[in-house]
């Protein structure tokens, strides 16, 4: 993680910031409730929370599909996970529903 002082053009002042190229969860030092928000990543990281964020992903795909008046339903195609529990989770439900040809080259 690229953790680095940068300086907003709109206000000349000085931010400290921090970037990664993944997804990453973090609790704030000052939070009043560590311990449940330690519970909240562990289980957002874990197979049910990443089934319940995959849940949540093709409903939003779904409506936007139906916005959109394309013909079929969207399929869900796994993110990337940083546990491997929750990549197995998501691939064993969402993989076998996915074209023969996506499934091969996943």
């Amino acid at each position: 993680m690229d953790t680095s002082q940068q300086e907003s053009s709109a206000d000349s002042v000085r931010v400290k910031s921090s970037w990664s190229c993944g997804s990453y969860y973090a609790i704030s030092a000052n939070t009043k409730y560590p311990e449940e928000a330690w519970t909240f990543i562990k289980w957002l990281s874990g197979p049910e929370g990443a089934k319940a964020y995959a849940a949540a992903c093709l409903k939003a795909r779904t409506r936007e599909w139906q916005r959109q008046q394309l013909p079929g339903s969207p399929v869900y195609v796994p993110d990337l996970f940083n546990s491997k529990l929750a990549m197995k989770a998501l691939e064993d439900e969402y993989l076998p529903q996915l074209p023969p040809k996506v499934q091969a080259e996943y």
